[in-house]
C-alpha cells in the first residue's frame, strides 16, 4: 500500500488552533487511513465565509468527504466539535464546545 497523507489544497491559507489540528489527525487516522484514502483540506480561512465564521480564527476546517459516513467523522472529531456537510460534498468541522 502506498503512503497516505493529509493534503492541503493549493491556495488554502490560515492556521488551525491546536485542538482543531488534533481533530483533523484523529479523523484521518480513524476514518480515512483505514479506507486507504488521503484527506484533502479544502478551506481554512480563505474564501467566502459568514462574518463571525470560526474559519477566520482557526477553529474551523473544510475537507473532502469522499463518502466517509458523517457520523463516523463526528465520533472521530470528538466532544466539542460540530461536524456538518458543506457544499460540493465537503465536510465542515468546527471547534465549538458547549458549556
Amino acid at each position: 500500500m502506498s503512503a497516505l497523507f493529509v493534503y492541503v489544497k493549493l491556495g488554502v491559507r490560515g492556521r488551525l488552533n491546536p485542538e482543531t489540528q488534533k481533530c483533523v489527525g484523529r479523523i484521518f487516522k480513524q476514518c480515512y487511513r483505514p479506507r486507504g484514502l488521503n484527506l484533502m483540506i479544502t478551506s481554512i480561512c480563505e474564501g467566502t465565509h459568514d462574518s463571525g465564521s470560526l474559519h477566520y480564527c482557526g477553529d474551523a476546517v473544510d475537507f473532502q468527504g469522499q463518502d466517509v459516513p458523517l457520523d463516523e467523522i463526528a465520533r472521530a472529531a470528538g466532544a466539542g466539535f460540530d461536524v456538518v456537510p458543506s457544499m460540493a460534498g465537503a465536510i465542515h468541522v468546527e471547534w465549538d464546545p458547549k458549556p
